[in-house]
Parts: structure tokens; sequence; C-alpha cells
């Protein structure tokens, strides 16, 4: 099992979860009709945000694994705007692999854009962005994150560039609590580990 972004932030609600997924599969309960709703409304907001970068490569139809590839090849241009970008890391002999909304680099910097369609940041967008940046962090490639999130003042008639605003997180709680569980010092809530530990 590769261990996702998504795995994690599912730990922080229920560990048995995770536990779950890797080793009975079949138990896991299909999405009821409110969850398909919103998940296709995330979907919707991630498409419309991509037209801000008309240029952006999109690596969504590739395997991971060419993904990863393509993202290190992009990442030695000067300029360059990526649409699900991959990386990834090993811990204890397992894949953690992020795939990135939008990534763009220039003048030398690199800016991952985590798009939501929520009005204001919530809880797991702080652990969301910790993650993605502790597995760049392993590759010792330093990217600022921001989170992409809808403008509720947003009028029909306004540019879509006034439909997004963009907002830095102060992940530095959320980053050490995944350090605290790389480190074996486990707390209550070892969420990072779950599923090396089963």
């Amino acid at each position: 099992m590769i261990f996702t972004k998504s795995n994690y932030i599912l730990g922080l609600d229920c560990l048995k979860s995770i536990w779950e997924q890797e080793h009975k599969p079949h138990l896991k309960s299909k999405l009821n009709p409110y969850q398909e709703i919103i998940i296709n409304d995330g979907n919707d907001v991630g498409e419309l945000a991509k037209k801000l970068y008309p240029k952006g490569i999109d690596l969504s139809k590739l395997n991971t694994v060419e993904a990863e590839k393509e993202t290190e090849r992009l990442l030695s241009l000067p300029e360059v705007v990526i649409f699900e970008a991959c990386f990834s890391t090993v811990f204890k002999g397992k894949k953690c692999l992020i795939r990135t909304d939008i990534l763009e680099k220039k003048d030398n910097k690199i800016t991952v854009f985590e798009v939501k369609s929520n009005g204001k940041p919530k809880d797991s967008h702080f652990h969301d962005i910790a993650f993605q940046k502790w597995v760049t962090d392993q590759k010792n490639i330093h990217i600022d994150f921001k989170l992409k999130h809808i403008n509720k003042k947003y009028t029909k008639g306004d540019s879509l560039s006034e439909l997004f605003l963009d907002k830095s997180l102060d992940i530095t709680k959320e980053y050490n609590l995944i350090l605290l569980s790389v480190s074996k010092n486990f707390s209550k809530k070892a969420y990072f580990l779950t599923i090396f530990i089963y």
C-alpha cells in the first residue's frame, strides 16, 4: 500500500480506518450521495483554478512512477506550472506519496497551491499541507505551500482570478506532529505510523 496524504488525513479521524484500508479493503463503505457531491464540487473548483494557469502542464493522466519522473524533469526548467506534480519518499520500506494540485516554479522559487472549495481554512487543510511539506523535505526540495480557497465575496461578473484567495498557513504544530511520530516519540495519536506498525 502507498501511504498518501488522504491516508494521513483519514488517520486523523479514525486510526482503525487506516488498518482496515490495508488489511480489509473489502470492508470499505461506499460513498453516500452527500459525500459524492462534496467530491464533485471539489473537483470542479480544482478545474477552475487550473484555468488561472493556461500554460500549466497536466500530469494527472500519468501513473505515479511516470508523473514523478516527469515532475523531476520539469523542475529543471527555469519556469513551469505543473498540475498534479508527484513526489515520494520511503519510510520503513513503504512509499509515502503526494500529488500536488498546482505547482508553480518562478524566479527560482517553488510554490504549491492546495486548492479547496471551502471559504476559509479548515483544520484538515493544515495537516494536509504539513504532510506534503514533510514528503518534499525528505527530497531536499524547498517549497512554499499556500492554500487557494474560495473568496466568499466573489460575485457574478468578477474575473476568475477574484474567485480565489491565496493564504499562507502556519503549519508548525501539524508538521511537528509528523516529526514526533517519525522519531518514535509516540503521542496519544501517532497517526503517521499507524500504517507501519500493524
